[in-house]
Order: C-alpha cells, then sequence, then structure tokens
C-alpha cells in the first residue's frame, strides 16, 4: 500500500507539474500575443507618422505651389516672349530654307 500510495503522490505532482507547465506556455502565449499586439500598435504609430508626413508634404506642396505661382507670374512672361524667340526663329530658318 505505501509504495502504490508514494506511487499516486508522485503521479499527482507530475500532473501539478504538468498543469504548471500548461499555464507557463498559456502565459508565454499571452506573452508573444501581447508583444505582436505592441507591434502592431508601433506599426499603426508609424503608419499615423508617415499618414501625417504625407499631410505635411501635401501641405507643403501647397506651400510650393503658392510660391510657385507667386514666381509664375514672372516666369510666364519670360516663357512667353522665349515661345515668340522660338517661333521667329523657325520661320526664319524656313525662310532660310526655301527662298
Amino acid at each position: 500500500m505505501g509504495k502504490e500510495e508514494l506511487r499516486l503522490r508522485s503521479m499527482g505532482k507530475k500532473e501539478l507539474c504538468l498543469r504548471s507547465m500548461g499555464k507557463k506556455e498559456l502565459c508565454l502565449r499571452s506573452m508573444e500575443k501581447e508583444e505582436l499586439c505592441l507591434r502592431s500598435m508601433e506599426k499603426e504609430e508609424l503608419c499615423l507618422r508617415s499618414m501625417v508626413k504625407g499631410e505635411l508634404v501635401k501641405g507643403l506642396k501647397g506651400k510650393k505651389e503658392k510660391l510657385f505661382s507667386k514666381v509664375y507670374g514672372k516666369r510666364r512672361a519670360a516663357s512667353k516672349v522665349y515661345g515668340k524667340r522660338r517661333a521667329a526663329s523657325k520661320a526664319y530658318g524656313k525662310r532660310r530654307a526655301n527662298p
């Protein structure tokens, strides 16, 4: 009887040991899940940051466009003159080709 009782007790201990192992496994799994969750949170944060950056870039683009339009008034005048010059030079070339 004594030996069998001891054996049963040790079996019980092993069962407890297995149970605690299971708990540890669950704990590890939840830890991993939390880690993944944190990682995804970080990803979302980065995504948000890039979104904000994109918005900022859009804003900057708008500003640049505004600046460009300020300068563009002068530029367009210059390009008009250039266009006329080009047309004139083309016409001159044609006149030379067909006398």
